[in-house]
């Protein structure tokens, strides 16, 4: 995400936001629906099948024109299939709420059940009727009020408005056909965005003082990040911010350059990592090779280290030498000239000293790693 772009929005957000909830505006409606959207559908799939069908058109009530729209009445559509089936369409309410616990791709599963089960009661009752039809908004706005801690909330005009200011071009599909990760990705982003900003965390904090009745306390910010991304386009939050409109090439271009800096990033952290064993098997010996340290010389036999003159040389006293020897000890070692005579586990000393033979070239490929990361910087 362009982070400059998102501190923008974020400012008027906050500069905005007794405008956004009062004046008729009054955005904190989210919260409300949520407070009392799970509780209405829990009694409504309690209820026998006279009484389902009217307590879930006092569901869809309770949305309006949140859910359905002048150009979408699908949740009206299935408080009227209700009335045809009430069995079928509790179920079928019942399967897209059941928790899954954070798995997109159950979630994927269900919401495509549900969507297909939509389908077959519109081709049944209403086929002419192309507003009754459902899209993949309707499932995502049912579970996102039923459950905001766990589900996002979702308008498709306004999120890809949002995702290009953002310069957030994964595709995440459309009509009946998502994928869940990617638009949750981008969701996930913004709201550890939100967390990074006090100014805009303490402005949410006063959104009760807005409100008619309870509002959903929405711990984990889901209702906030959705916010946020509908308000960007109803009340031009991001209006004469400077961001770049892709078409479809250069979409797929960008987010090749975004595969690669990832790539790139994922080298480098494991370029580190092999750098920080080296660092550690460094260390591993320079320990052992402290003053009066014994070692095992190829061709002089044992030893006593009496200096370090260097931080690769050794300074070593041998009984069969009238002169103390002077020794390059990573190299010694690399080459198996010299061995310690402490005690050490043989796995432990063959693996450490391996990585000592490799040192010039873990340290090369760090430095390429680096290199070639810096390249891509712009689309970390």
């Amino acid at each position: 995400m362009n982070r400059a772009n998102l501190e923008q929005i974020f400012g008027r957000y906050v500069k905005r936001f007794p405008e956004l909830n009062t004046g008729g505006h009054d955005e904190v409606y989210k919260w409300e629906i949520a407070a009392q959207f799970r509780p209405m559908i829990d009694r409504a799939l309690a209820a026998d099948d006279t009484s389902f069908p009217k307590r879930l058109v006092d569901v869809v009530q309770l949305t309006k024109q949140t859910i359905d729209n002048r150009y979408e009445l699908s949740f009206y559509a299935l408080s009227d299939y209700a009335k045809r089936e009430p069995t079928a369409v509790r179920q079928a309410l019942r399967d897209l709420l059941e928790p899954d616990g954070g798995d997109l791709q159950v979630r994927n599963h269900r919401f495509t059940g549900f969507l297909n089960f939509c389908q077959t009661m519109h081709e049944k009752y209403y086929r002419d009727r192309w507003r009754y039809q459902a899209g993949i908004r309707l499932p995502m706005m049912i579970t996102g009020f039923y459950d905001p801690e766990h589900y996002y909330l979702y308008k498709a005009l306004q999120a890809k408005r949002f995702a290009d200011c953002v310069e957030f071009y994964d595709n995440w599909g459309s009509g009946t056909q998502m994928d869940l990760q990617v638009y949750h990705r981008m969701c996930d982003e913004l709201v550890k965005a939100i967390r990074d900003c006090p100014a805009l965390l303490e402005t949410n904090r006063g959104r009760a003082d807005y409100a008619r009745g309870p509002i959903h306390p929405d711990e984990a910010l889901h209702l906030l990040a959705f916010d946020i991304i509908y308000c960007c386009s109803v009340y031009g939050l991001f209006d004469g911010i400077h961001y770049t409109m892709r078409n479809g090439q250069e979409r797929k271009a960008y987010l090749a350059k975004i595969d690669a800096a990832r790539a790139a990033a994922e080298e480098r952290a494991k370029a580190e990592e092999q750098v920080a064993r080296l660092e550690h098997a460094e260390e591993f010996f320079e320990e052992r090779l402290s003053a009066g340290s014994p070692i095992a010389h190829r061709s002089f036999g044992v030893g006593r280290v009496i200096g370090r003159p260097g931080k690769y040389l050794i300074e070593v006293e041998f009984p069969e030498k009238s002169r103390s020897v002077t020794l390059v000890w990573r190299d010694c070692i690399k080459s198996g000239i010299i061995s310690l005579k402490t005690g050490v586990d043989k796995g432990e000393y063959d693996e450490l000293s391996a990585l000592l033979s490799r040192a010039d070239r873990i340290r090369q490929e760090a430095a390429a790693a680096e290199e070639k990361l810096a390249a891509y910087a712009e689309y970390l």
